[in-house]
């Protein structure tokens, strides 16, 4: 058996049963997510990321082939670091091609 009953909500009446007493008050809910898309630049990193030495000089070499506007950069040093004057050289020559 429901008894209805008026309710006066924001000024204006409502008509509701007894058994929606208790469901009278507000709910908020907040539901959140967190997804990892995989970018086609992210995967081409992954890719390489896991590329042995040789793998990754071949890579290089058929993406130079394939694109015209890539260019090797000169060898370093035979120890593998740049002396002051090279980097400084090199930083000059990346903020004049901008």
């Amino acid at each position: 058996m429901f008894r209805a009953f008026l309710v006066v909500i924001d000024g204006f009446p409502r008509r509701g049963y007894n058994q929606n007493m208790n469901d009278l008050g507000q709910n908020l809910q907040l539901n959140q997510k967190q997804q990892l898309h995989m970018t086609p630049e992210l995967l081409q990193s992954i890719r390489i990321l896991q590329m042995s030495h040789l793998e990754l000089t071949e890579y290089i070499a058929q993406e130079m082939l394939e694109n015209p506007v890539l260019e090797e950069a000169a060898p370093e040093s035979a120890d593998g670091t740049l002396s002051a004057e090279e980097l400084r050289d090199r930083i000059e020559s990346a903020t004049e091609d901008r």
